[in-house]
């Protein structure tokens, strides 16, 4: 689904964690509703739709989260 960068900050990560012990690993720590939104482009995963090309911000750019593959 493409989505603004704006659009996807709305959306949870399945792969955002939360570390509410500091003796918990980021790979054993528990998900909370808190903090566990999409971060968009400051996520490895973020791609932008080839179709922006030519544009440049403040035009909203559309993009996707590359981990579940192209839309």
């Amino acid at each position: 689904m493409l989505v603004t960068e704006e659009q996807a900050k709305e959306m949870w990560c399945p792969e955002a964690r939360v570390i509410d012990d500091l003796s918990e690993s980021a790979s054993t720590a528990r998900l909370t509703c808190a903090n566990t939104r999409c971060i968009a482009s400051k996520c490895m995963w973020w791609r932008l739709d080839p179709s922006n090309e030519g544009f440049t911000p403040p035009i909203s750019l559309k993009g996707y989260c590359g981990m579940a593959g192209k839309p």
